[in-house]
């Protein structure tokens, strides 16, 4: 616990909590306005604390909200302050904000918070403040009449009063004598109990919602590229928005009518492309597309169970030959083909995939070379414009600055937010299991969610054995190596997510488990490469447990 000193400042301004919170540092450029609109108004014996996200058991599951400022006084009292931009709409009794895909209650939203924060207090045993008072902002909107029988004059600001925010909030809270200890109790209740630094899931969304703002841009310029047909290869560095822009296409050839498939090298990305896509459009793995192609040819199919890269290379030459005899059934003729993560695949793939392609059909290629694991290479086709991208919108700073010599030279990192960095754990092959688990243990009592999290080993599935049996209390989800007799990928059930790097391009977590790594090899050009793509997975923080005994990892199985 830090020492909390409620003394009053030397600067006549309220003080924000924790002391090291920097204003700068607000995702929000309009809240990080008030936060420090209220530091400068207020006294110097009142706090300001920012982006208090909460936690609290319902049941079966987890509620979670975020109260955007919370005002304490010299006594002990409470101002929870809502900050709503942009504009409000009044539907029957009750303020409402509309979003994207939702409309979201204002007043049930500051009777949610407040309860919520009683209730933490009461479970906490803490000191509790002498009152509570929710204060609902509109820096943009003005008033005309209250509704709602939980809103009262007194506690809505407007923008014609914003001026005097402040001051409102300080009639509300004036009364009782300075309590100092009761305000020491209260601060350190927040710093316990309220994540202050904003939340990793509130630090998730601060990187997600930049990576897709800064990335419209380049599908902007896509939106506007014309070349008919289209032959464009795309060369984006990692956390670019490739996938983005991939749907964006999708979207746009779905809109022109157009019979469209979109593929990629591993399965993974295949099933996250599958859940954005509407259901008209073809998406499958590249080596998918050739099982289910084979099939319509009548080619028969056994899968042996575990299945290697000799298995895809055969079918992959029987379905040459059968396309040589049979040409291309009429139903696989596409207007639109996209490829994702293409630089997995080579020029034979290209070539089939040409095949598939109407003569005035558009194909878009999408791929990083420095993601290329496998030892691919291929030249710009004939006839193919190039567009390169070099700016990464995922990784935060935190992460980007202990990259050095792993990224790509001009590659260029434009998160602004600044994540948890990268924590290195000395670990070894013997206790790999246990550590993983702990780090998981750790990340978990943080407040992260399994979903949130992704362990990765650096080279192939061979690389997993040490966790067949799960790690420490978590079950494991990972691919076994084997197939059903249709095809499928076997997975076990289990909540904590491992994979090879290699199947993990085109994903991403909050924050990513690196397992099994010796850094006596990163600057050998397959370990970079697999380092990088791994560390780029992650939008918050991660973990890189090092191995000072570990073996030369090799390069990552060819299994999508």
């Amino acid at each position: 616990m830090r020492r909390v000193d409620v003394a009053p400042g030397t600067d006549s301004m309220a003080r924000l909590f924790p002391p090291d919170l920097a204003v700068e540092r607000i995702e929000s450029y309009a809240e990080a306005q008030t936060v420090d609109t209220l530091r400068r108004d207020l006294p110097d014996d009142w706090w300001v604390v920012h982006s208090c996200h909460w936690t609290l058991p319902r049941g079966r599951g987890i509620g979670q909200g975020e109260i955007d400022i919370v005002v304490v006084s010299p006594a002990g009292g409470l101002a929870l302050v809502e900050q709503k931009n942009g504009a409000v709409e009044i539907e029957g009794n009750d303020y409402v904000k509309h979003y994207a895909t939702r409309t979201k209650s204002i007043s049930r939203q500051l009777a949610r918070n407040r309860e919520a924060l009683l209730q933490k207090f009461e479970r906490a045993g803490a000191t509790k403040p002498v009152g509570v008072v929710s204060v609902l902002y509109f820096p943009d909107a003005i008033v005309t009449r209250l509704q709602g029988a939980a809103l009262d004059a007194l506690t809505v600001v407007d923008h014609a009063e914003a001026p005097r925010l402040a001051d409102r909030v300080r009639s509300l809270l004036e009364a009782g004598a300075p309590d100092p200890v009761r305000v020491k109790s209260i601060l350190q209740f927040f710093e316990g109990e309220i994540d202050l630094h904003p939340s990793l899931h509130a630090l998730g969304e601060a990187s997600s919602s930049a990576r897709v703002r800064l990335a419209g841009p380049l599908t902007q310029i896509l939106d506007g590229f014309e070349m008919n047909p289209m032959r464009l290869r795309i060369e984006a560095s990692a956390g670019s928005g490739k996938s983005e822009l991939v749907l964006r296409l999708a979207q746009r050839a779905v809109q022109r009518g157009r019979h469209t498939l979109v593929t990629c090298f591993n399965r993974p990305l295949a099933t996250l492309l599958r859940a954005h896509l509407p259901v008209d459009v073809t998406v499958d793995t590249y080596l998918g597309v050739c099982k289910r192609l084979a099939e319509a040819l009548a080619l028969p199919i056994t899968f042996p169970g575990p299945v290697d890269a000799a298995f895809w290379n055969r079918l992959q030459d029987r379905l040459t030959a059968a396309l040589a005899e049979h040409g291309v059934p009429y139903a696989w003729h596409y207007d639109t083909i996209l490829v994702d993560e293409a630089q997995d695949l080579d020029g034979q793939a290209l070539d089939r995939l040409m095949q598939l392609l109407r003569p005035s059909g558009d194909l878009v290629w999408v791929g990083d070379p420095e993601q290329n694991l496998r030892g691919e290479s291929m030249s710009s086709p004939p006839g193919f414009a190039t567009f390169r991208v070099l700016t990464n919108y995922r990784t935060p700073r935190g992460i980007a600055t202990e990259l050095g010599t792993i990224a790509p030279p001009g590659v260029v990192f434009a998160n602004p937010v600044e994540g948890t960095g990268v924590q290195v754990i000395a670990s070894s092959r013997a206790t790999l299991a246990h550590d993983v688990a702990a780090e998981a243990d750790r990340l978990l009592a943080a407040g992260y969610r399994y979903a949130d999290l992704m362990v990765l080993t650096l080279g192939g599935l061979r690389h997993l054995q040490w966790a067949d049996a799960g790690v420490g209390r978590h079950r494991v989800k990972r691919f076994t190596g084997d197939y059903t007799a249709d095809g499928q990928q076997v997975m076990t059930e289990g909540d904590l997510y491992l994979d090879s790097v290699a199947r993990a391009k085109g994903q991403q977590r909050a924050h990513v488990i690196i397992a099994g790594v010796d850094l006596g090899q990163i600057h050998a050009t397959a370990m970079r490469r697999q380092l990088y793509v791994a560390l780029t997975r992650a939008t918050v923080g991660a973990s890189l447990l090092h191995l000072s005994d570990s073996e030369p990892s090799g390069s990552p199985e060819e299994t999508p």
